[in-house]
């Protein structure tokens, strides 16, 4: 029965003898520890450690936090957890458990677990049930961040009590306030904050991460990898994916914000925050909608001129307008006026998460070119061609190299015969460590060449990764900072030089045409610079 599945859950994890009291008889974080038995009870696989409670069966250990969204969705509970290094605290509903590397190693209410470092603190102090025997004032240390995840009715009190005990900020993940329809709270809530001096993020959010110092005030499941690329998103979900996304595919990034609602903080003040932080090359974002254009465009303009700004302007559809509305509650006007709006201010704009990234990851790793001409080297005839196709495209414009017979000369040393040196550089299907490292050597070391695309197709006879090894060496041997994007083309095999380039530094992609989109991102970073020094 499930009486028993309790039971035996609870004999599991030693508090046998909670089971021979009424419940009534049971202080809160005893009745805490029954309520975890019960749902651990309905997924008779899962153990959870409770460091005081006992010790893990290693037979029944499993991938703790897939298992535990598992109990909170079925429970229909609320989980968020934060991070400081490998500590992690994870809330379940009005109760939270403290972990590290996927082992529950205490339970407790908010009153006595708070993530110290960083003096983040997470909250959720107001509920149905009353296992809080504290409130936030009795913590004395400073709290520089207050995560709240309960539902709406109770946010308002909430925020009054992170006021009273001098908190500095809030994310305010629960949703049900402006998006739907709810703007009168959600400004209610706003004013109580700045009562206090409080800035408030949000409402609707997933939380905010940050690489540097190791901190996920989010349900998002695990951190990116450390980078220079800043990433705000108006969309929670597509925030928590697109991490998952970028550490797939060895993208890092400096932070992560959602901004939801923007009901007080809003994407003026994240350019502000981002375009000054040592941390971040490059801002990404996520845009449905902007609250005031105007200052949008006067803050872009002046961060463009150290650092570009990629946006994903979504909504420019009638219909997408209409889901933009119901998601955040955002009014998304003509998208010409978006289009109009970033190229005045310096801004550029892609057209898929795809494109967004492959061209931070271009200028968070590349300088900008000192000139237009770009060479293609190849082992490849159709790839080249693709990639010259993809150059015309994008108005990148590739170096006649015939008309220069001593630098055809030096290309056509790194081939057999029926090679081609036209550009592309074909080195044909035998080229190896040696024949690319040496075309890219004359590349990276001729000034007539400001931009280089190296393409590599996977062959019988060829090593990915010594083809790397290739390219990487050549940069070392030159310590030239000319602009260079790669495209692997293969396997397996090709997928680990690609992820292996990428930590060495260099903008890897999987096709030719990524390659030169990329590159394209690096010409018309030089385009916007050109044009504001001209106004300047």
């Amino acid at each position: 029965s499930d009486y028993e599945k309790v039971r035996e859950v609870m004999r599991l994890i030693g508090i046998q003898d909670l089971a021979k009291k009424p419940i009534g008889k049971l202080s809160g974080g005893q009745v805490q520890k029954v309520m975890i038995a019960r749902a651990l009870a309905k997924e008779p696989e899962l153990l959870l450690l409770d460091e005081p409670l006992g010790q893990l069966d290693p037979k029944i250990k499993t991938n703790f936090q897939h298992e535990l969204r598992k109990i909170v969705k079925k429970n229909e509970l609320t989980a968020i957890h934060v991070t400081h290094d490998q500590d992690e605290a994870m809330m379940i509903s009005d109760r939270i458990a403290v972990m590290r590397k996927g082992i529950i190693l205490q339970v407790g209410t908010p009153s006595d677990l708070y993530v110290k470092p960083n003096s983040i603190f997470v909250a959720n102090f107001i509920g149905e049930s009353n296992f809080l025997e504290g409130e936030i004032t009795d913590i004395k240390d400073e709290i520089d961040l207050a995560v709240i995840a309960i539902p709406a009715k109770y946010v308002l009190e909430t925020v009054h009590e992170c006021g009273k005990a001098g908190v500095k900020g809030l994310a305010i993940i629960t949703s049900g306030f402006g998006e739907v329809g709810k703007k009168e709270l959600e400004d209610e809530i706003v004013r109580t904050a700045k009562s206090y001096g409080m800035r408030v993020l949000g409402p609707n959010i997933v939380g905010v991460m940050n690489t540097r110092h190791k901190v996920n005030a989010s349900f998002c499941p695990i951190l990116p990898e450390m980078g220079d690329i800043a990433f705000i998103t108006q969309s929670g979900a597509l925030g928590i994916a697109l991490v998952g996304w970028t550490k797939m595919n060895r993208i890092g990034l400096s932070s992560v914000v959602s901004v939801g609602n923007k009901a007080d903080v809003d994407d003026v003040d994240l350019l502000q925050y981002f375009g000054q932080d040592d941390q971040t090359k490059v801002i990404t974002m996520y845009i449905e909608g902007l609250h005031d254009g105007r200052a949008f465009v006067n803050v872009a303009r002046e961060i463009v001129k150290e650092k570009p700004i990629i946006a994903l302007k979504v909504g420019w559809s009638k219909r997408g307008r209409l889901a933009v509305s119901s998601h955040t509650g955002s009014l998304t006007g003509k998208d010409t006026v978006f289009n109009a709006a970033f190229k005045q201010a310096g801004i550029m704009r892609a057209e898929t998460f795809q494109e967004l990234f492959d061209w931070a990851l271009a200028l968070s790793l590349q300088e900008i070119p000192k000139g237009d001409n770009t060479v293609i080297i190849t082992n490849g005839g159709g790839a080249g061609i693709i990639a010259t196709d993809a150059c015309e495209k994008y108005n990148i414009k590739l170096i006649d190299v015939p008309a220069y017979p001593d630098l055809e000369a030096k290309f056509k040393s790194c081939m057999p015969d029926f090679g081609s040196a036209r550009n592309p550089i074909d080195l044909t299907g035998q080229a190896g460590h040696e024949g690319y490292n040496k075309a890219l050597k004359y590349a990276l070391t001729d000034d007539r060449i400001h931009a280089i695309i190296a393409i590599y197709c996977h062959t019988a006879v060829t090593d990915p990764m010594a083809i790397a090894e290739g390219l990487v060496d050549a940069i070392n041997e030159t310590q030239s900072r000319k602009p260079l994007v790669v495209s692997f083309i293969g396997g397996e095999n090709v997928i680990a030089a690609i992820n292996w380039l990428r930590e060495q530094g260099i903008p890897a992609y999987p096709s030719p045409e990524r390659a030169v989109f990329a590159m394209s991102g690096l010409f018309e970073r030089k385009e916007i610079l050109e044009k504001l020094n001209q106004h300047t």
